[in-house]
């Protein structure tokens, strides 16, 4: 009791002493609004520091020390109060009265008839100069200077409105029509009138298209960029002029400038409308029937336009991922390139040139991967999307390279590069998502090829007439040899590994069906089902269980649909060593499965698929020795043996399952006797002739009476035992 007042001597002076610094603050500040709120009392002095104090501040006198130092403070000065604004400030309107009647006027008639009106002027040139050539209006040259003087009066007009704030759009419009009709005439003079070479309107169009170029982005003027860039692409066509070399040499010169206001504005619709426009172009070109290498220089040069406007959009935006505009024009880009210049090579008959034209394609879509990797900005959906069509191009030219044999075995290849790709990348789930789908890919393209060319269906047990063995064998081993060391090699998810597995056991099992005749397949069949049941007892991979099962039902029907039928046990066995081979083969697979605990990890249904297994066993053995007794007889004498056989087999198992107290062993021994007895009356009875008959009924009459006496005699221990263990 003694300590705890000392302690609260020792915290009252703790609060004396922090009540009295916080009145010295206060003093020292001296705030205004602090000092209105100050009192003489310690407790009031600090709710003026902390007003949010004041409701758990202890009341109380204040102490001497406290107090002293307490100053009265001067009276807070009046505010001065503030003037109000002399006018109200308008609000900004609500986005909601874009659509008004004052808003949609001003959209007609500022933008809309601005740019209808240079779209007009534009058309106009062109016609102008159409029905100039075809009435004879006026001579070349005036004509051409005309449009000229026109067009480069127009385009001052536009440029000094822009320049002088004047109304942007009719600017625009007036500059953009001026740009289009610029590039029309230009056309018009090389190639309808030759005013002078090609070389000069090329040089012609490219200053017209740099003077775009340098307005749109002056202007940030993306209107104006699709009226000058797209009206000089447009231009040949306008102008009905001839398209050979010299003209698509103008188009691709007009194209350029196209390439610079994507990558200095990041404007993708101009890229989209550039590729739109000028490919078509080329592919008229390329129906005039032009020379290949002319033609796949134009195309290689369109492409590698096309490809600096995909990589470009990446480099010039910090864009979290891949641009649609990039990916669609990395993709129109190669399919356009692939199936124009393989035309072309081919229509020349110069298949060697396709394949080649091919495997660049791949190459260069391959390299735009790899190296745009090591760019920061460029995005890896780009680099993964140019990888995809670089491998896409690469299976494209292989196959139109090569044939037979050597495809599937090439597919296989990839997929296993694939496969050590993956293990090679690091944890990245768009680089992981690229090469898994490379890696199935690749096996899916192998194994559709050995199943429909290699290998097909009519070819199964044995191999057909028109199939080359060796070759489909190879295809199938390659298959299968990507599919398992793919599943191995590659990190993967456990799905994907499953389903290389099946499609490896697949291929195996395919191959064997091909290369061997009934009875070594069903052997090795039988024999791969019992290693898959091991697998799966060593490893649990539920792939191995399914194909186990898989593998003893196809040897289970190859061994009695071709080998050895059940109707042999009426006709005999054609082939006696196969069919014991067959079945002897099969009944140790079943014990095996049975010994491997096939059934799965509950034990219930382990108890019941090993007792189904060995009971598969013992009925396999059963029908071979069946058929191999009846074999060697006639039809009557052969079914009085069988009949003799199914009996001393029943009555042996009733009597080794009362001698072991098995009930399935007894059972089993019980209903072969019953099925004896219904074959005897029933089916001996009504074909067999009278000698026949008499010897089976005394055979089965001995046995019964036997097994009678043996149930008898043990049944008393059984009895005993069931009762003790009840």
């Amino acid at each position: 009791m003694v300590v705890d007042e000392q302690r609260m001597d020792e915290i009252e002076r703790h609060a004396d002493d922090l009540e009295a610094r916080l009145a010295r603050v206060e003093a020292a500040v001296r705030q205004p609004a602090r000092a209105t709120a100050t009192t003489t009392t310690g407790s009031r002095s600090l709710a003026a520091v902390h007003p949010d104090w004041a409701a758990s501040a202890p009341a109380g006198p204040v102490p001497a020390h406290a107090a002293a130092t307490e100053r009265p403070t001067p009276a807070p000065a009046p505010e001065r109060p503030v003037p109000a604004p002399a006018t109200a400030t308008a609000l900004p309107r609500p986005r909601s009265a874009a659509l008004t009647g004052a808003s949609l006027e001003d959209l007609l008639g500022g933008r809309v008839l601005a740019w209808v009106g240079g779209a007009a002027l534009l058309l106009g040139v062109a016609f102008f100069l159409a029905i100039a050539v075809s009435r004879g209006w006026l001579g070349e040259d005036a004509r051409c200077v005309l449009a000229a003087a026109g067009a480069l009066g127009l385009l001052a007009f536009g440029v000094r409105l822009r320049e002088r704030g004047g109304p942007a759009e009719a600017a625009l419009a007036a500059a953009g029509a001026a740009i289009g009709a610029l590039d029309v005439t230009i056309v018009v003079a090389t190639r309808a009138y030759d005013l002078f070479p090609a070389t000069a309107g090329i040089a012609l169009a490219l200053a017209v298209g740099a003077g775009a170029t340098v307005l749109a982005i002056r202007w940030r003027s993306q209107a104006v960029a699709a009226l000058g860039i797209l009206g000089g692409l447009l231009a040949p066509a306008l102008a009905g002029a001839t398209y050979d070399g010299a003209t698509i040499a103008l188009l691709l010169a007009c194209a350029v400038p196209a390439a610079a206001v994507l990558i200095a504005q990041r404007w993708d619709r101009i890229a989209l409308a550039a590729f739109a426009v000028t490919a078509p172009q080329l592919g008229l070109w390329l129906v005039r029937d032009p020379s290949s290498g002319a033609a796949l220089a134009a195309l290689g040069a369109f492409g590698v336009l096309t490809v600096v406007q995909a990589v470009g959009f990446e480099l010039r935006t910090a864009a979290p991922g891949l641009r649609p505009a990039s990916a669609f024009l990395l993709t129109l880009d190669a399919l356009f390139l692939a199936g124009a210049g393989s035309a072309v090579a081919l229509g020349h008959d110069q298949s060697a040139v396709a394949h080649l034209w091919l495997a660049g394609l791949a190459a260069a879509h391959l390299g735009v991967g790899m190296t745009t990797g090591r760019v920061p900005r460029v995005s890896r959906e780009l680099r993964l999307l140019a990888l995809s069509l670089g491998v896409v191009l690469a299976d494209v030219a292989f196959a139109a390279a090569v044939s037979g044999v050597a495809l599937p075995v090439g597919y296989a290849v990839g997929a296993l590069a694939f496969a050590v790709l993956a293990r090679a990348l690091p944890e990245r789930k768009a680089d992981h998502l690229f090469v898994r789908a490379g890696l199935g890919g690749h096996v899916l393209l192998a194994a559709a090829h050995a199943l429909t060319v290699d290998a097909p269906a009519g070819a199964l047990i044995g191999g057909g007439a028109s199939v080359d063995a060796g070759a489909a064998a190879l295809a199938l081993a390659s298959v299968a040899a990507a599919s398992f060391a793919g599943a191995r090699v590659a990190t993967l998810p456990r799905e994907m590994r499953a389903a290389l597995d099946l499609t490896a056991l697949a291929a195996v099992a395919w191959l064997s069906a091909i290369v061997l005749a009934p009875v070594p397949l069903a052997i090795a069949w039988a024999a791969e089902g019992a290693a898959l049941a091991l697998v799966w007892r060593r490893s649990g991979e539920a792939v191995a269980t399914g194909a186990a099962w898989a593998h003893l039902a196809m040897g289970t029907s190859v061994a009695l649909i071709l080998v050895a039928p059940p109707s042999a046990i009426v006709d005999g066995l054609d082939d006696p060593l196969g069919a014991t081979a067959v079945l002897g083969a099969l009944a140790l697979a079943l014990a095996r499965c049975a010994r491997t605990g096939l059934g799965g990890p509950d034990e219930d249904d382990e108890r019941i698929v090993t007792g189904l297994l060995y009971g598969g066993a013992a009925l396999t053995v059963l029908l071979l020795a069946s058929e191999l007794v009846v074999t060697p007889f006639d039809l009557h004498a052969g079914q009085v043996a069988l009949s003799a056989l199914w009996g001393v087999t029943g009555a042996s198992a009733l009597v080794a399952g009362l001698r072991l107290d098995r009930a399935i062993v007894r059972r089993a021994g019980l209903g072969l006797l019953l099925v004896t007895i219904g074959k005897v009356f029933l089916v001996d009875l009504a074909t067999l002739d009278s000698a026949a008959r008499a010897g089976s009924f005394l055979a089965l009459g001995f046995l019964l009476l036997g097994a009678a006496f043996a149930w008898q005699r043990q049944r008393p221990a059984v009895g005993r035992a069931a009762d003790v263990a009840a």
